[in-house]
């Protein structure tokens, strides 16, 4: 989340500004919509691979956001009669990964992190 939070200080560096420019030029203003429907550019796969070569792994995945990443990586790795304890002020997120992975069986995930 470098970006959206601007802890290195770079959003308003020239050379970030630039570059964004120029990417707008080569890109356009956006994907006009989600990865998986039709938001997939080139240079989505592009850091990916790069990003998979750096880390020495097959293949890598790159989210637009942390909620995504959350989301995503939960629903992908916990299953359906797996046994989750987090902490009820775990971020929404983190609530929801777990919801959608478990499928809102038995008692929702609401009412595990409700204070008595």
């Amino acid at each position: 989340m470098l970006g959206s939070n601007n802890y290195l200080g770079l959003a308003a560096d020239a050379r970030v500004k630039e570059a964004a420019v120029q990417a707008i030029r080569t890109y356009g203003t956006g994907c006009t919509g989600s990865r998986f429907l039709n938001g997939t550019l080139r240079l989505h796969e592009e850091l990916e691979e790069s990003l998979a070569d750096f880390v020495g792994m097959e293949r890598a995945l790159v989210f637009a956001s942390g909620y995504q990443t959350n989301v995503g990586v939960i629903t992908a790795l916990l299953g359906r009669h797996e046994t989750v304890i987090a902490d009820r002020e775990c971020h929404a997120s983190l609530r929801d990964g777990i919801c959608m992975a478990q499928g809102m069986r038995g008692r929702s995930v609401r009412d595990s992190y409700t204070t008595t």
